[in-house]
């Protein structure tokens, strides 16, 4: 027969392992989410240009935005993206150090 804290450590081990199955699926849910997410609005994005995606390929690439004008368009971007990028690690750096 089991004492009370063995019946309790199971409970909580068992507690543990629900949430960590419960944390992939929400994880899987939002990554699948996000990926019909950007299909659909790339699928909107090619409408209302009105290419298709395989012309856009030729039209739409860094070196003509740099040559039209259109550079500072291209350091926001550059910028967000280092910083989405910052904000990521600074984040998985800290809720590592909290486990």
């Amino acid at each position: 027969m089991r004492t009370n804290e063995e019946r309790i450590a199971l409970a909580h081990e068992r507690a543990s392992v629900l949430r960590r199955r419960r944390e992939k699926m929400r994880l899987a849910a939002s990554g699948s989410f996000s990926l019909l997410l950007f299909a659909a609005l790339t699928g909107v994005m090619f409408r209302l240009i009105g290419m298709s995606p395989i012309d856009s390929c030729s039209r739409l690439t860094g070196a003509s935005l740099l040559g039209e004008g259109a550079g500072g368009y291209v350091i926001v971007a550059v910028i967000s993206f280092f910083a989405a990028v910052f904000i990521t690690a600074f984040l998985l750096k800290r809720q590592a150090k909290k486990k």
